[in-house]
C-alpha cells in the first residue's frame, strides 16, 4: 500500500487483497488504529481553530465590531463546545448589546464547564444587578472573590452591591 488511499476503487482493490488472503480482521484492526490516532490530532487542530476564532473575535470586540465578534465567538464554540473562554467572552459582547439574558445564559454555560472561572461569577453577577437580583449577585461576587482572591472587579462589584443594600461599612470594606 504505497502512499495515501485516494480513491474508493483503491480503497475496495486493498480491502479485496486483503479478503483473499484471509486477513480482513487485520485490515479492520488497521482501519480502527488509524481512526483512533487520528482523532487526538483532529481535536488538537479543532481546539487551535476555536482559539483562533475567539483571538480574531477578541479584536473585533476591542474595535466595537460587537456582531462580528459575537459571530466568531460562536465559531469558536461550534469548533469546541467545551470552550468556557468563548462563551464568557461571548456573554461580555451581548452585554455590551443590552442583551442582558443571553449574556446571562453564556455566563451560566462558561461556569458550567468551569465551575472555578471567578470572573465568570463576576460578570453573571453584573448582570443580576442590573436585573434587580442584588442577593443573587452579592452570591456570585462571594464565589468570584473565593475563587479568585486577587479579582478586583469582584470586590468592586461586591462593594457597590453593599452599597445599594445599605450595608456601607462592608462595602468601605471592599
Amino acid at each position: 500500500m504505497k502512499g495515501i488511499l485516494s480513491s474508493t476503487r483503491t480503497l475496495t482493490a486493498v480491502l479485496g487483497e486483503f479478503r483473499s488472503k484471509g486477513n480482513i480482521r487485520r485490515f479492520y484492526g488497521w482501519l480502527v488504529v488509524g481512526l483512533v490516532v487520528s482523532v487526538p490530532a483532529a481535536h488538537a487542530q479543532t481546539s487551535n481553530l476555536a482559539k483562533s476564532y475567539l483571538k480574531r473575535g477578541n479584536s473585533f470586540y476591542a474595535k466595537g465590531n460587537l456582531d462580528e465578534a459575537i459571530e466568531d465567538y460562536n465559531a469558536a464554540i461550534a469548533f469546541d463546545p467545551k470552550f468556557a473562554q468563548a462563551y464568557y467572552n461571548r456573554a461580555l459582547s451581548e452585554y455590551a448589546k443590552g442583551a442582558l439574558d443571553s449574556a446571562i445564559m453564556d455566563f451560566d454555560a462558561a461556569i458550567e464547564i468551569n465551575p472555578r472561572f471567578g470572573a465568570a461569577y463576576c460578570g453573571r453577577g453584573d448582570m443580576l444587578i442590573l436585573k434587580g437580583d442584588i442577593d443573587q449577585a452579592l452570591a456570585n461576587y462571594d464565589r468570584a472573590i473565593s475563587l479568585e482572591p486577587r479579582l478586583v472587579e469582584a470586590y468592586c462589584s461586591r462593594g457597590n452591591a453593599l452599597m445599594a443594600k445599605g450595608r456601607i461599612d462592608q462595602a468601605l470594606a471592599d
